[in-house]
């Protein structure tokens, strides 16, 4: 018999042990023990590198607070607007009442009931962190523990210099501090884990099988065989079919779209095609939601066909939304008030919501200077949240079949990550913003070339 290790029977503060267990948390995951087996929380640094939904998060904030209940200050780092304010709600929550401080700093947002310059765990994207240290850089000094979420973004053309940069600057101004890199699975874990001076544990465990296939003329592939589904009618859009039929079973969706404008008008027609979905309950508790969301936010074309489609229980999220309508959307999508989201990949890198299905209708994506091409299999991976069955829907599988190795979305190997900065070479050159040369910044920008 396995024997699991219990909260209960953590080394950490009585008042950290009372918080999680209040939250709900009694076992822990075989990745989570094994982070704490490799001293997680005697302050070692470690990159911890497992499947989405296996409890990463944990680890993380459980090392945090624990500094923070030691005298010391955390950062919690995420790449997307999403991500971190669902972790600042959820901390807000769980930590609050031990007396920490925790504040929130998005490019659009920023809370108001905690000064971040004064709080004792501060929540921010890697752009908003990368400012802020670079105006004011005491500050990594100050730093006890920093937790870089989806650290394997590195390989990111968007966001991976940035990432870099931070772990640099970490590297230099704050040496004694540790740092929890929270990465996907990725086949260069130990190279990773090295660069960023970390023991790295590594896990395939999830908590839940994943199902994967592709859906085509009414039927889903599956390696193992092909399920044909009755409601399928040759005239009825592809993501319909795969939604009608999991909302039946009392099951919740995610649709993943390419661009904002799909997202939305995705949303719209199914909530045009979706009728008498929510219970009544459920129904004024969508209302509700929707009176409060006019009283905090100024109505405008987005928000109001948000609310029209909310109404029917379908809803869209993007990153184009007020932070307060995101987080609305992701409330009631976790109280199953909201059955279907259409979405960006703005929920695919880390936000967890309950979903039994999770369609993936565009699995080609426009990149300047490229054109379309197929999302990257790490980006794939991240969308297969928890839940039972993923389907992918293209305009037809044998696109899927003849993609080649390098392209392919449905691989069996992870994505490895590696440096954008070495990767990039010559073309990020002409991006550089700013030169560290001991304690002073050298800014350089177009108007100033050197």
């Amino acid at each position: 018999m396995v024997v699991k290790m219990l909260v209960e029977d953590l080394p950490i503060e009585p008042a950290l042990k009372k918080a999680l267990l209040k939250a709900g948390y009694r076992e822990l995951y075989p990745p989570q023990e094994q982070a704490i087996k490799h001293g997680v929380l005697d302050g070692k640094s470690i990159l911890l590198a497992a499947p989405t939904a296996s409890g990463k998060t944990l680890v993380g904030e459980i090392a945090a607070v624990s500094s923070i209940l030691r005298g010391g200050r955390a950062v919690y780092l995420a790449p997307l607007k999403a991500i971190a304010s669902e972790k600042y709600d959820k901390f807000q929550r769980t930590y609050s009442e031990l007396g920490v401080k925790v504040s929130i700093s998005l490019g659009d947002y920023t809370s108001r009931d905690t000064d971040p310059g004064k709080s004792d765990l501060l929540v921010m994207t890697y752009e908003k962190f990368d400012s802020l240290t670079r105006h004011s850089p005491r500050m990594l000094q100050a730093l006890t523990c920093v937790v870089l979420d989806e650290i394997h973004l590195t390989s990111s053309e968007t966001r991976g210099g940035t990432l870099e940069v931070i772990v640099a600057n970490l590297k230099t101004e704050a040496p004694s501090c540790q740092v929890i890199g929270l990465s996907a699975t990725v086949s260069n874990a130990s190279e990773l884990a090295r660069w960023l001076e970390a023991e790295p544990v590594v896990s395939d465990w999830r908590p839940i099988p994943l199902l994967e296939g592709v859906y085509l003329n009414g039927s889903i592939y599956y390696p193992a065989g092909t399920k044909p589904l009755s409601e399928a009618k040759r005239s009825a859009p592809p993501v319909e079919v795969l939604v009608r039929h999991y909302i039946k079973k009392g099951g919740q969706a995610l649709v993943f779209y390419g661009s904002r404008s799909r997202a939305q008008k995705a949303a719209m027609r199914l909530s045009r095609r979706l009728k008498r979905i929510l219970s009544r309950k459920e129904a004024e508790r969508v209302y509700s939601m929707i009176r409060e969301l006019e009283d905090k936010i100024p109505a405008t074309p987005t928000t109001i066909e948000l609310a029209d489609c909310m109404k029917y229980g379908i809803a869209f999220h993007h990153a184009g939304l007020p932070h307060e309508a995101r987080r609305a959307v992701e409330e009631l999508f976790r109280e199953g008030c909201i059955k279907v989201v259409c979405s960006t990949p703005t929920l695919a890198a880390g936000v967890n919501l309950p979903a039994r299905l999770v369609v993936i209708r565009d699995y080609r994506r426009y990149e300047a200077g490229i054109g379309q091409r197929p999302i990257p299999v790490m980006e794939y991976k991240q969308m297969c949240m928890p839940g039972d069955l993923r389907v992918c829907t293209p305009q037809g599988l044998v696109e899927i079949r003849n993609l080649s190795p390098r392209d392919a979305v449905l691989s069996p190997s992870p994505n490895t990550g590696v440096s954008y900065i070495a990767r990039a070479g010559s073309r990020i050159a002409n991006r550089v913003i700013e030169v560290k040369a001991g304690s002073s910044y050298i800014t350089l920008t177009p108007e100033h070339p050197v």
